[in-house]
């Protein structure tokens, strides 16, 4: 084989790979079940106009650990059963109907358990723990979620507030969920999970 057809070749396959990759992250999208987790947005930056970060209030989880946290940190972290053990890397977390969005409306979901394997007939969210603290926090992530919006809906955005410690870097505080704000999620049988848009104040924002 010459050297054009090797690059041609090496061309189309790496198109193939880009291409396989973008199916395999929007698949939840298309075919995933639709869910509605509480969440709070704020701007990105101010060079993102238009987008907000979604912060998703199951990815703040306690292991029913009682005692030993404040109100406010009890208000940012869900009391949740762990099943087994639970430490750093990929988890499942496990979800119950909670209340209707509106009246006669879709009903939002909240974390009931978490663990390191599926549990059979339960709803399942796939997430990645990137901290657990000796307290039973459990810190984790449903994936990247910035989405595009319209304007009045950055606006309604609230910058969140920023933690200084001597000697560490600058970090964003977690805040409870916005009153009337949902992440919208399509969830696969195993698991995996595609955020898809938000509910703001009883509006639909794909």
């Amino acid at each position: 084989m010459n050297a054009p057809a090797r690059i041609t070749l090496a061309g189309l396959a790496a198109l193939v790979l880009i291409a396989s990759h973008a199916v395999y992250r929007a698949w939840p999208r298309w075919y995933g079940t639709e869910l509605y987790l509480p969440a709070a947005v704020y701007p990105v930056d101010p060079t993102s106009l238009g987008y907000v970060r979604v912060d998703v209030a199951a990815e703040r989880l306690r292991l029913g650990v009682p005692g030993g946290l404040g109100e406010q940190q009890t208000k940012l972290f869900q009391s949740v059963r762990g099943i087994g053990g639970v430490s750093r890397g990929n988890v499942f977390v496990q979800l119950e109907p909670d209340q209707s969005l509106w009246p006669h409306g879709p009903v939002a979901m909240r974390p009931v358990s978490v663990s390191e394997t599926r549990v059979a007939g339960a709803t399942n969210l796939a997430g990645h723990v990137t901290r657990v603290d000796e307290a039973g926090r459990v810190w984790l992530t449903f994936g990247s979620h910035q989405l595009p919006v319209p304007p009045d809906v950055v606006t309604r955005a609230k910058p969140l507030e920023v933690i200084r410690e001597p000697n560490r870097s600058p970090a964003a505080k977690s805040r409870p969920p916005d009153p009337g704000t949902f992440a919208i999620f399509r969830v696969l049988p195993s698991g995996r999970a595609a955020i898809a848009g938000l509910i703001v104040a009883g509006r639909r924002v794909d």
